[in-house]
């Protein structure tokens, strides 16, 4: 313990967080990756940096990384390449101007590359591909970018492609966008062309949209424990929603009827907070009883 003080207290001051939770982290690091004292040095200084200059906290590295950490010692890069990863899908995702959450792209990423070792994967780390994108019939090596920052943005803009009709926000660079079916997935579990109610979506094999959920989940669990109930919401609140066309519902959940009726963009009052599928962040129920509305796309103010 004497030889990892200084790494924790470095770790615990670089993320705002208590001795206790950063002391957990890099232990249980140096234990999942066979780590050494210098090469857990090396990756508490790597997401120091990467949370200084990105949208996302040391904690949300330390969970996602431990989370596929298993496998970090075959992927090409290491935690170095997850911090990277991690880094530029915060600064894609939901803090971006595209609105799509990057803890989602991150999960889709993690199921498409084998969790980044490219292992059984139709595309390669040298693609920068991380989803799969354009592997479209088997043998088919898929699209290829110049960076890394580029593929991830492509991959953002086409799932915001299927979870919305809003224009970008950004250039398209996208190179499949244009033969999506816009907002024909306004949840993830439609994503897979099986469960999708119009037959469209990302990928043909069963259950696509869940196997991604089930990833995120196990990236929000507590680090070798299940994931911890959310704190109820106090209510009520305001939440801002930035898309036009998000959906109400008569109930908590992508499993009740569909109002008709879309909220648009503003500012709105939520009195009451559920669990419910299709939402992982809950479904919220409006002020002025129109009906409820998954919390995924609107921000808490």
């Amino acid at each position: 313990m004497c030889d990892t003080l200084p790494t924790v207290l470095n770790l615990a001051a670089a993320g705002g967080i208590d001795l206790a939770s950063a002391s957990d982290m890099v232990t249980d690091a140096m234990s999942a990756l066979g780590m050494g004292t210098d090469e857990a040095v090396m990756m508490v200084d790597q997401m120091a940096k990467t949370s200084s200059t990105t949208n996302t906290s040391v904690a949300q590295l330390g969970d996602a990384i431990l989370t596929i950490g298993a496998t970090a010692k075959s992927v090409k890069g290491g935690t170095a390449e997850l911090n990277t990863a991690l880094g530029i899908l915060a600064n894609n995702g939901i803090k971006g101007a595209e609105g799509v959450r990057g803890d989602i792209a991150f999960a889709q990423s993690c199921l498409e590359t084998g969790n980044f070792s490219f292992a059984g994967s139709a595309v390669t780390l040298e693609q920068n591909n991380f989803c799969g994108m354009g592997v479209t019939a088997n043998g088919l090596k898929g699209n290829s970018f110049s960076t890394a920052q580029l593929g991830i943005r492509a991959q953002v803009q086409h799932l915001k492609a299927y979870a919305s009709t809003e224009p970008l926000k950004g250039e398209c660079i996208d190179p499949r966008f244009k033969y999506v079916a816009r907002g024909c997935a306004e949840v993830v579990e439609w994503l897979g062309q099986k469960e999708n109610p119009q037959g469209k979506g990302w990928a043909t094999g069963a259950g696509y949209g869940e196997k991604i959920i089930d990833i995120l989940k196990a990236i929000l669990a507590t680090a070798g424990g299940a994931a911890p109930s959310p704190a109820p919401a106090a209510v009520p609140f305001m939440v801002k929603v930035s898309i036009p066309d998000l959906r109400i519902r008569s109930g908590p959940g992508t499993n009740t009827a569909a109002t008709g009726k879309f909220t648009g963009v503003g500012v709105f009052t939520i009195t009451e907070v559920k669990d419910g599928p299709g939402s992982t962040a809950g479904w919220g129920r409006l002020k002025s009883d129109a009906g409820w509305i998954s919390l995924d796309y609107a921000q808490k103010i």
